[in-house]
């Protein structure tokens, strides 16, 4: 396989050909076939990448919060269909906007579908008065608490809004494992995948591993800080925008579901038929289009339990096949899954820009460029 075309439009995104460290990883049938970081550590003082780097990977943490969540599922421990109540009972007598009582509960599975009726107001009053009364500690557990007082947007279940829903889902995985939840993701991940770099909170030593995040405005490459504002507080392990890790670690639990749920040496961390469950689609036409209208580059996706699924290739512009599954982070961070072909994509970096689906969606048609041309 020839992936030349796909490392020079890595040398070149967005169309400079010197910026923010970035790094892609493609995995065939498990086997690392394509590894290729360009552009700096630092921009400004062109300090160059080392490869082992280490990414707030903000939204794509939500892949393994949802898959964290059926490890639950298939352990008997957790049900779809059970009210979020039972594990919070603050979700219990849910009100809406006008001030009603929501008629439908908030159940699990609103939560991996983000159809909870939640929004995504890190700023709102309940998140500040749980950083005041824990003195900026916001443990994941009371801070869904505080979040359960908030007002619904929409009935649960009805329709589809970007939220922390799988905030609220990492801290159900909590209460029904009864183990912090970084915990329980180090005993079901990290532990039999052999894993190291993947973490809520850095030590001294990872903090110089992290590359200086940017933002493009008009046009131009400009510094932002390196911290992630969906970590609430000092104790809180943000399920769906907090991870940090490294390209060569996360992408093992990304293979791991690629390969039906087992890890290279044989254990079985997921079940093959949760993860097809995971990545078939949920809703019928009218919820699709609440997706569509909130996801801005949802054309020819549709939406499983905490991914998006390729459904009609030509309308993403996408030569991948349909079916495959993954999703994206704030910083640039983009999964895609291909169970069909065994084959895994991750890419990463620190720069935030609102076009980088759409690069994206062209790392991967390269990808599969270089695959169908042998």
């Amino acid at each position: 396989m020839n992936f030349e075309s796909l490392k020079a439009l890595l040398d070149n995104p967005y169309g400079f050909i010197t910026g923010p460290g970035r790094d892609c990883i493609v995995l065939i049938n498990g086997k690392e076939v394509f590894r290729h970081f360009a552009g700096h550590k630092d921009f400004d003082t062109k300090e160059p990448m080392k490869g082992n780097e280490l990414y707030n990977l903000y939204s794509c943490t939500k892949v393994s919060t949802c898959a964290a969540a059926l490890t639950l599922v298939d352990k008997g421990l957790l049900k779809l269909d059970d009210p979020v109540s039972k594990y919070i009972p603050e979700f219990a007598d849910l009100k809406l906007e006008n001030g009603e009582k929501a008629k439908n509960e908030m159940k699990v599975i609103h939560l991996f579908t983000m159809s909870g009726g939640m929004d995504y107001d890190i700023f709102c009053d309940a998140c500040k008065n749980v950083y005041a009364e824990t003195d900026g500690k916001c443990p994941t557990i009371t801070t869904a608490k505080a979040l359960a007082s908030r007002p619904l947007h929409f009935e649960p279940g009805s329709a589809f809004r970007y939220s922390l829903c799988h905030d609220i889902l990492a801290a159900v995985v909590e209460v029904c494992s009864g183990m912090p939840y970084y915990d329980y993701f180090k005993s079901v991940f990290m532990e039999p995948l052999l894993m190291k770099d993947t973490t809520f909170t850095l030590c001294d030593d990872q903090k110089l591993r992290m590359p200086r995040q940017y933002t493009i405005k008009d046009n131009k490459i400009v510094p932002t800080d390196n911290s992630n504002c969906y970590k609430l507080g000092a104790e809180y392990q943000s399920g769906g925008a907090g991870l940090i890790s490294s390209i060569t670690d996360y992408v093992k639990i990304l293979d791991m579901l690629c390969h039906g749920g087992v890890t290279p040496d044989g254990k079985r961390i997921l079940k093959q038929e949760t993860i097809e469950l995971m990545r078939t689609p949920q809703f019928n036409d009218e919820w699709q289009k609440t997706f569509n209208n909130w996801v801005n580059w949802s054309k020819g996706y549709k939406y499983g339990l905490g991914v998006y699924i390729l459904d009609k290739p030509t309308d993403a512009n996408s030569i991948a096949p349909k079916g495959c599954f993954g999703w994206d982070g704030a910083a640039g961070s983009f999964i895609s899954i291909d169970p069909e072909n065994k084959i895994t994509m991750f890419f990463t970096q620190h720069l935030i820009s609102n076009e980088g689906h759409r690069y994206h969606e062209a790392l991967r048609n390269e990808i599969y460029k270089a695959i169908n041309a042998q």
